[in-house]
């Protein structure tokens, strides 16, 4: 019986397991309970797909759902204003699918983050409720998983694909240390 090379899922969570968590880590310091906590949340939010929902949407092959209103809304309910651009575009030559993964990926993180908001969650910081409530994502998940599962990639374009996600992971980085200082 010949061994089966690993999926293309795998792959991408294995090779960026270390950024994934260093990311996720940074985001879950965020005190979703408090406005000031909720607010930098949603602005590191809002500054990382200020560029890849533009670069995913020009790409064409893995449009994510826009969510960039949704955010700016419940910034506006905190009284809080949207950032303003300030990341680098991605290169053009970026693979989109790995940046795909890291976004539709992290909609099952915020369901997480969503649940511990409701909890320790005030009226305060329940007006600003779209973002975390959006479940398109959810959808766009199983596109996600779906572009993975079919596609062939030569080892020259895995590659290609895990940097596209620690490309992501790059830009969300940026991100918290501009919305948390």
């Amino acid at each position: 019986m010949a061994d089966r090379a690993p999926s293309l899922r795998f792959l991408l969570k294995q090779q960026t397991a270390e950024t994934h968590q260093k990311t996720d880590d940074a985001l879950s310091l965020l005190e979703l309970g408090t406005p000031q906590g909720l607010a930098g949340f949603l602005r590191t939010h809002a500054r990382a797909l200020g560029v890849i929902e533009p670069f995913l949407q020009a790409d064409g092959r893995y449009p994510a759902p826009p969510r960039l209103g949704l955010l700016r809304e419940d910034l506006a309910a905190l009284g809080a204003s949207m950032p303003g651009a300030s990341l680098a575009a991605l290169p053009p030559d970026t693979h989109p699918l790995g940046v795909a993964y890291v976004i539709a990926g992290s909609a099952l993180g915020t369901e997480v983050l969503r649940r511990r908001w409701l909890d320790e969650g005030t009226e305060e910081t329940r007006v600003a409720y779209r973002f975390l409530s959006d479940d398109r994502m959810k959808g766009y998940w199983g596109r996600v998983l779906t572009a993975l599962g079919e596609a062939q990639p030569s080892e020259d374009e895995v590659e290609k694909i895990v940097e596209g996600a620690e490309a992501a992971f790059g830009i969300y980085q940026q991100a918290i240390e501009e919305a948390v200082g």
